[in-house]
């Protein structure tokens, strides 16, 4: 008798830490967002867009419309991105990327 108790006690104790994950009310889980085909574009308002998919080098190229071409600081590394490549910042003091100011 004890055993079925301590079996049953064992059971009991195993089906309540299972849990379910979440879900969509098919019983599927939800799919991600759906991302556009290209990149973001400059419009009338952007001062400055940066998308950081240089292939090489400390270079940041600008897109937007005054070309405010940027350098990224030592401690960046170029990985591969959503569209293209993208650059990964190490977590340090000196990560960032500058650009040249214009008065």
């Amino acid at each position: 008798m004890r055993r079925r108790v301590g079996l049953a006690c064992a059971l009991l104790l195993a089906l309540g830490c299972a849990h379910h994950g979440a879900s969509s009310k098919d019983g599927f889980a939800p799919e991600p967002p759906r991302l556009p085909a290209e990149q973001p574009l400059a419009d009338s308002v952007t001062v400055g867009l940066w998308h950081f998919d240089d292939r090489s080098g400390p270079r940041v190229l600008d897109s937007g419309p005054f070309r405010m071409t940027g350098v990224a600081g030592p401690d960046s590394r170029i990985e591969f991105g959503r569209y293209k490549s993208a650059r990964s910042f190490a977590p340090r003091c000196s990560r960032s990327s500058s650009c040249p100011t214009t008065r």
